[in-house]
């Protein structure tokens, strides 16, 4: 459960740093933050949707 959360914080720490990066003009670094984002924000829901199904499959 709490792995979950802790992708959503780096992912939120990634979407920092892309700014940052494309602000200060470091385009380079900051398309490759913006991609780190999207996979912590593809893990999470992967995760979510796991465990949504564990729990269906609980209940049966």
């Amino acid at each position: 459960m709490g792995s979950k959360y802790f992708d959503l914080v780096i992912a939120a720490f990634m979407a920092y740093f892309a700014y940052t990066r494309f602000v200060e003009g470091q385009t380079g670094f900051a398309v490759l933050f913006v991609v780190l984002f999207i996979l912590n924000i593809l893990t999470f829901t992967v995760k979510l949707r796991k465990e949504k199904q564990q729990d269906e499959s609980n209940l049966r």
